[in-house]
Parts: C-alpha cells; structure tokens; sequence
C-alpha cells in the first residue's frame, strides 16, 4: 500500500496444489481489490499440478507466470483456463509461435538492452501482448536502467518486479 502497487506477485510451486490453493486465496482475501494477485511458479508445476491449481483459483489471477516448462503447455493452459500466462522468454522467433502467452518479463540483459526492450515492447504491443520488466539484481546502474525504461517505454504499462529487499543494500547514504 505505501508504494501504491496495483499488482502483488509472489512465488508458487513450492508447497502442495492445496497450500498453494490456500495461500492465493488468502492473499487475494486480504488484498480486498486493492492489487492484483500473480503468482510465478518458475516452471515448477507439474502440468496436472497446475490444471488443479487453476481450476480453484485461476479466476482470482491477474498472471500466473511460467507454471510449467514448456511453452507449448502455457500455450494450452491459457486456452484451457482463459488466463493470463506469462514468459521470460523474449526471443520473438520463439513466443510468436505461442499467441495465447500474454506477457513476456525479460531481464535487460536477455532482451538486448534498452534498445533491445523497446523493439520487444513496440513489436508484441502491436499484437496486444504484454511488456513488463524482470527483477534482476536490482543495484546500482541495472535499477536506474530499469527505472527508466519503466517511465519511457510506453510499452511497459504494468507495474516491472522488483526484489525490494535488494535494493536496500545499495542505498547510498550520507555523502
């Protein structure tokens, strides 16, 4: 709430279907509408893991990023499941073959840069997908590029992650 993020996302995949079925509907419950919940599994679901896990709690999902290894299977799950999947896969040869991902998060590096985000961004908001910035060793010069990208790059409407508790550590203070 003191950041005014609209969007709350954390890591599934690690505990049960059913404590993960828990969890999300506790934190959507909290959240009251304030944010959206998405969750990331890392490729950590199996894909009958993931079908349970959407069947219960798909409808309360902003995103679900990488529930299972395999692009093809995102691809199904989202027509399955009419929700939004996301990748971090940000080569366009590759994610325009699988429509039905909605969301590429890349990392700057992976994506070619500033120029490199940019291009993506233009190029799959031209298709109506989605942009939005991978957490990756928010420090130092890497955060100011992500900042930045984040207020220039029209394409990247939705709120990037962010490992907060990183970016303490490069705080610099007094002189």
């Amino acid at each position: 709430e003191a950041g005014g993020a609209s969007v709350f996302e954390f890591k599934v995949g690690v505990h049960s279907v059913d404590v993960e079925i828990e969890i999300v509907q506790a934190v959507h419950e909290a959240l009251s509408g304030r944010a959206g919940v998405a969750v990331d599994a890392n490729m950590g679901m199996t894909l009958r893991a993931a079908r349970r896990f959407l069947a219960a709690v798909g409808p309360k999902l902003e995103n679900f990023e990488e529930p299972v290894a395999s692009l093809n299977l995102m691809e199904a799950l989202t027509r399955e499941f009419h929700v939004d999947i996301s990748t971090h896969c940000s080569d366009l040869d590759i994610v325009l073959h699988h429509p039905g991902i909605r969301g590429i998060v890349p990392t700057l590096d992976t994506a070619g840069g500033i120029a490199g985000v940019r291009r993506l961004a233009e190029a799959l908001g031209t298709m109506g997908r989605r942009v939005w910035l991978r957490s990756h060793a928010e420090c130092g010069i890497g955060w100011a590029a992500m900042v930045h990208m984040g207020i220039s790059i029209p394409g990247l409407d939705r709120p990037g992650q962010c490992l907060i508790d990183l970016i303490e550590d490069d705080l610099v203070l007094g002189e």
